[in-house]
């Protein structure tokens, strides 16, 4: 990780930091889409926790090309929740898609 963070410049044309990018967005995301979203949607089965909450990860991302992947990674991050029952497995993957997001983005 901190290899990555590293390699990066500082703060983006949006003022976001590296760090809140990496770290702290998708800590809040997977407590909101995971913690709340998912838990709400489970009471009509773990698939509609799972599908559900992964939808609406992908369409709060936007209408663009980021939203399959946002979706896909909502669908990976819904069953890590689903089997685990903790948002934790789900923060440490979305953290490191992030990480090498940025990465990869950084060296074009």
């Amino acid at each position: 990780m901190l290899c990555v963070l590293s390699k990066v410049k500082g703060i983006d044309k949006n003022g976001m930091s590296k760090e809140r990018y990496i770290i702290l967005t998708p800590l809040g995301e997977e407590f909101v889409f995971r913690g709340v979203i998912a838990n709400t949607l489970n009471r009509y089965g773990a698939w509609a926790g799972v599908v559900g909450s992964a939808a609406v990860f992908g369409i709060v991302h936007g209408f663009n090309v980021i939203l399959f992947d946002a979706f896909m990674v909502g669908i990976l991050t819904g069953i890590l929740f689903l089997k685990t029952n903790s948002i934790w497995p789900g923060v440490v993957v979305h953290i490191m898609y992030n990480a090498l997001n940025l990465l990869y983005y950084s060296t074009l």
